[in-house]
């Protein structure tokens, strides 16, 4: 579908507003509580739909291509986070593909949850390092980590990250940090 199809405008402006009244209600019922768990549970629920939102604007800006590149995608989304919630994030170094590698909309979508949740989960501390490199088991592929996780008071955020590592046809290495290995299929070279 190319840019100017009024078909494809009038969807993503419906979707744009859609998530927009999500997230705003979301804030509301944040601001409207006092109960700090409970606010900080809302704050983390609209992060994740924000790594939603993303997903479809960047799919809306780059219109026609088979995807969305990944390191420019996972920067994006951090940077968002870091933007919308209100406690601070700690500093981000990254070590990710070129930008001619790019991941399917398909694929964007749980990456992007997973990488939302565990940024939402980590604690503050010294730099996290969050890397996506060619895997050196000679079976191509690759692996991706987060240098730390950090959620021992709530469990529910790893069983999320494990279920989209799933989806995402991976599995989570054993290890001092969040590490999953993917297969070859998870990007391709634009």
């Amino acid at each position: 579908m190319d840019e100017s199809d009024p078909d494809r405008k009038e969807i993503y402006h419906r979707l744009k507003n859609h998530m927009a009244v999500i997230n705003s209600l979301i804030r509301l019922k944040a601001s409207s509580t006092e109960d700090l768990p409970a606010m900080n549970a809302l704050e983390e629920t609209g992060g994740l739909v924000s790594a939603v939102t993303l997903v479809y604007q960047l799919l809306y800006r780059n219109a026609g291509e088979a995807g969305i590149p990944v390191s420019w995608y996972i920067r994006e989304l951090i940077d968002h986070l870091e933007q919308t919630l209100t406690r601070r994030l700690p500093e981000f170094s990254f070590n990710l593909p070129s930008e001619k590698y790019q991941i399917s909309p398909e694929k964007a979508v749980p990456l992007g949850i997973m990488v939302a949740e565990l940024i939402i989960d980590s604690a503050e501390g010294p730099v996290l390092t969050v890397s996506l490199e060619p895997s050196d088991d000679g079976a191509g592929g690759w692996v991706f980590s987060f240098s730390r996780y950090i959620s021992s008071e709530d469990l529910s955020g790893l069983m999320l990250a494990g279920s989209l590592v799933s989806q995402l046809d991976g599995r989570i290495l054993p290890g001092d940090s969040f590490s999953v290995a993917f297969s070859e299929g998870l990007l391709s070279s634009g």
